[in-house]
């Protein structure tokens, strides 16, 4: 919440309080205020009358840590932290990755990946918690965004070695101070993929296909004699 807020605050406050045993003073208001400033006020709002429908301390006027246990519950840590550890682990390894909430993910992402896979169990617990507070606190969550493509593992690639050749060829080509001999190198390593019709030949720049192919009939053009 903003100062722009407190005006409305303390009317909901008043209003919650007329249910209670007593009215709060403005010192009082202003402490409440500021214990709640990290929140949005519309879940302040939500809170305050959420608090009246409890059956057990409804009957009272609220503390600040009624409503922030109502706008932030409790959570089970240890079992949103095993959701946590075993998405991770499936994205990382190219699985797919299904969450709960997006509070969980944004949460191990502000741990890091590394530490969530690494560190001891006491500590990481300590710190997931701490993180997920502070995403739920923060409000505004984005959606989990989609896994990034990782590279093969060693020995699991499905690249043919012609097409690697032109693939490395192709930035080979740009590189400035080469010498004819490496140039030459670099068409013969195009020419095998630059006419074939599937998708291979349009991973590559059409400037390097040309160059491919003018250098071939530059060739053809030119035999040696």
């Amino acid at each position: 919440m903003v100062e722009a807020d407190f005006d409305e605050f303390v009317a909901v406050l008043d209003t919650v309080c007329s249910y209670g045993s007593k009215p709060m003073s403005a010192s009082a208001k202003a402490v409440f205020f500021k214990a709640l400033e990290p929140y949005p006020l519309s879940a302040v709002r939500v809170a305050f009358f959420a608090h009246l429908k409890d059956p057990v301390r409804g009957s009272f006027n609220p503390r600040p840590a009624d409503i922030i246990a109502k706008i932030c519950p409790p959570a089970d840590v240890d079992a949103l932290l095993d959701e946590a550890v075993t998405q991770l682990n499936r994205r990382r390894y190219g699985g797919d990755d299904v969450w709960s909430d997006p509070v969980v993910y944004w949460a191990a992402q502000r741990v890091g990946a590394h530490t969530m896979l690494n560190l001891g169990r006491e500590l990481l617990v300590k710190r997931f918690g701490a993180a997920l507070e502070a995403v739920r606190r923060e409000g505004n969550v984005p959606p989990v965004p989609p896994a990034m493509a990782a590279l093969p593992a060693p020995g699991k690639a499905v690249t043919d070695k012609a097409t690697g050749r032109a693939h490395l060829a192709t930035i080979l080509a740009g590189c400035k101070g080469r010498s004819e001999r490496s140039l030459s190198r670099t068409r013969e390593a195009l020419l095998p993929v630059a006419d074939r019709p599937d998708a291979v030949a349009k991973l590559l720049p059409d400037s390097v296909l040309a160059y491919a192919r003018g250098a071939e009939k530059g060739a053809q053009r030119s035999p040696r004699g």
